[in-house]
């Protein structure tokens, strides 16, 4: 007769566990899912600072076409004005202001005949 010896068997399952270092697959998959939320997380922010960003500068645009109306505004009012300042009538009103006489008599020089003089 053999003597009978017995053998310890550790299942798969169990053996898996019982090493040391070993990665299970529940620390896999709440790995990948800290790292997913975190990724979700930045891109979010990333989302909302372009959000933020374009909205500061829709303001901006709105600020300046405003300040460009305003501009345009001031430019008619000053071409009026520079019109009027120029007008005869104003002149007129505006002769001893401007340093200038007044004619009575207006004297034209005649039209240069058909000949030019030429230098020999």
């Amino acid at each position: 007769m053999t003597p009978t010896i017995t053998q310890h068997v550790i299942p798969r399952s169990r053996r898996a566990v019982a090493q040391r270092g070993s990665i299970s697959s529940a620390t896999m998959s709440m790995t990948l899912g800290i790292v997913v939320i975190l990724t979700v997380a930045a891109l979010s922010f990333f989302y909302l600072g372009q959000v933020q960003n374009t909205a500061g500068q829709g303001s901006d645009i709105q600020r300046l076409e405003e300040h460009l109306l305003e501009l345009r505004e001031r430019q008619k009012a000053l071409e009026l004005e520079g019109a009027r300042l120029r007008s005869l009538q104003t002149i007129e009103q505006n002769i001893p202001q401007l340093n200038l006489v007044a004619s009575d008599q207006v004297t034209y020089l005649p039209q240069p005949g058909d000949r030019v003089a030429r230098a020999d």
